[in-house]
């Protein structure tokens, strides 16, 4: 199983010509500087992983999917229904029907697809390292949305976020109008294209604080906790492994 980053022009996954199946999940603002702001002009993009006679399974149907399926020779399977999942996320029952479709198609044993779907284990989605460590690589808008709605069924006192840099002043003031909660820690994973905290100073109005080093940005909040808070570490995939890195040692 190969994921796609990039869509069509950037992915290296275009050397695989005749695939078993191909998906399309789902089509988002995601990786904009790269692939546009426009959501048709985005779904253009990622449509061209889509290999002639070989399927396609998406949940997507609008006119230009059913355009490019009747031009490009793609046997499109549109999948509306959803199958329960041990995932948080909503959008993931829908994710676990292209699965079980896809892979019933295949030849599969039904009974152990649901099984499977059932006891799935995703690191760093919704990943309590500790009993009181989240850690989430949620890396767009949506995503930090579902996470809201998630922590929120969650019966802690103080959530103390523990978050990263961006490249941009408009994706970091996104995710800070989501995530609001009352301790706010800025920091910056050891990367170099990501920003210095510093520099988002002027840019962010509500309290925060900005620590550099991930290492001391988790000493802080876990020098601040109290029984019944939580610690949540959360946007970055590189702040992710960094902070992994840290307890592990």
């Amino acid at each position: 199983v190969f994921e796609v980053w990039l869509g069509w022009i950037y992915d290296w996954t275009n050397i695989f010509e005749k695939p078993l199946a191909t998906y399309l999940t789902s089509v988002s603002s995601d990786h904009t500087h790269i692939l546009g702001k426009s959501l048709a002009k985005i779904q253009k993009d990622k449509m061209w992983i889509i290999k002639p006679g070989v399927p396609i399974y998406t949940p997507i149907w609008n006119k230009l999917m059913v355009e490019w399926t009747k031009k490009a020779w793609w046997i499109l399977k549109t999948i509306k229904d959803k199958i329960p999942t041990n995932l948080n996320w909503s959008h993931q029952k829908r994710n676990a029907s292209l699965v079980y479709h896809s892979l019933t198609n295949l030849g599969f044993d039904p009974k152990k697809i649901l099984n499977w779907l059932q006891n799935i284990q995703i690191k760093w989605r919704i990943d309590f390292i500790e009993p009181d460590i989240l850690l989430d690589w949620c890396h767009n808008l949506w995503w930090v949305k579902e996470l809201k709605k998630f922590i929120k069924t969650l019966k802690y006192s103080r959530i103390i976020t523990v978050f990263a840099t961006t490249r941009s002043n408009e994706e970091l003031l996104g995710f800070c109008n989501i995530i609001n909660w009352e301790i706010k820690i800025l920091t910056k994973p050891k990367i170099f294209r990501t920003r210095k905290p510093k520099d988002f100073e002027n840019v962010i109005q509500w309290n925060k604080i900005i620590i550099n080093n991930p290492r001391e940005a988790l000493d802080y909040a876990k020098s601040i906790k109290k029984d019944w808070d939580l610690i949540v570490v959360y946007w970055s995939l590189f702040l992710i492994w960094n902070i992994l890195k840290i307890l592990e040692s």
